[in-house]
């Protein structure tokens, strides 16, 4: 945490260290206020182990939000870790809608998606997943979680099957997914010769 302004005052104020974790990485930070908001892929063998879970391919995503009142001494308040990869994020007032992305690869135990709340393991309830009656040809799983950071205890999480490759949206009441439908063009010369 850098001390910006006035210019001749610049200081750094603070610096968080993370756990350095197999093949995970910081993607990006929200600030409001004195919430500060971290977030990355997670990948951690011994983790895996000590809760008794691995996760599909992909990993884990973190989500930690630290106290920043006192800028020189940042104090994580709440770590929550989704199954999947993170994809997008946005913050709109108070709340952050974190999306991450996985392949819904069979897994006889805990078959739905996996949050980490605290330590504490839990698998999303099968009515929070959702999809079309459509054919999907590369499918995944977007998973949309919402926390208020006013309310850190309040996490809404839901997932809808999606087509691989999309591209997110956000408008200040809706979340848009979108995915680019690709023509197949040896199919339709064969239907065009078979018209023919």
């Amino acid at each position: 945490i850098i001390k910006a302004y006035p210019g001749e005052e610049a200081s750094v104020d603070s610096t968080i260290e993370l756990e350095q974790n197999e093949g995970g990485s910081v993607q990006g930070l929200f600030v409001n206020g004195d919430k500060l908001v971290v977030f990355g892929s997670f990948y951690d063998i011994d983790y895996f182990r000590e809760v008794g879970f691995t996760p599909r391919r992909g990993g884990l995503t973190f989500f930690t939000v630290y106290d920043i009142s006192d800028r020189a001494d940042p104090e994580a308040v709440k770590e929550y870790k989704f199954e999947g990869t993170y994809f997008q994020g946005r913050m709109y007032e108070d709340n952050v809608y974190f999306v991450v992305t996985a392949f819904p690869e069979g897994r006889t135990e805990m078959p739905t998606p996996i949050i980490i709340e605290d330590d504490q393991l839990r698998s999303m309830p099968v009515n929070d997943i959702y999809y079309f009656p459509v054919p999907y040809d590369d499918v995944q799983l977007a998973t949309v979680h919402s926390v208020d950071l006013d309310d850190l205890e309040s996490l809404s999480s839901k997932a809808v099957a999606v087509e691989w490759g999309n591209q997110l949206y956000m408008s200040e009441d809706n979340i848009y997914i979108t995915t680019t439908e690709h023509i197949n063009e040896w199919e339709l010369r064969q239907q065009i010769i078979m018209e023919i």
